[in-house]
């Protein structure tokens, strides 16, 4: 926990001879943490997505459960409607 709150602080500078750790304002240390956050819950749910198509996938040769197929979802960002993800 305290690498991970270091990493969102802090920037980083490298050189041949040092490196030089620069705390970063409160402001860019907010938007590294919100887009952190933002990045983490897209990845988790596009892998949701993912297993869902794949467990719900019906081979072409067999009859499909209804005449309409579709997958409703609602996340924090709001209700929506995905024939296909």
């Amino acid at each position: 926990a305290k690498e991970l709150e270091n990493v969102l602080t802090n920037r980083s500078i490298i050189t041949d001879k040092e490196t030089l750790i620069i705390p970063l304002t409160s402001e860019a240390a907010i938007h590294n943490r919100d887009s952190l956050c933002r990045t983490l819950y897209s990845k988790l749910f596009d892998n949701l997505l993912d297993k869902m198509n794949q467990l719900l996938t019906v081979s072409p040769t067999s009859k499909p459960l209804c005449e309409s197929t579709f997958i409703a979802v609602l996340d924090i960002y709001g209700f929506e409607n995905f024939g296909l993800s």
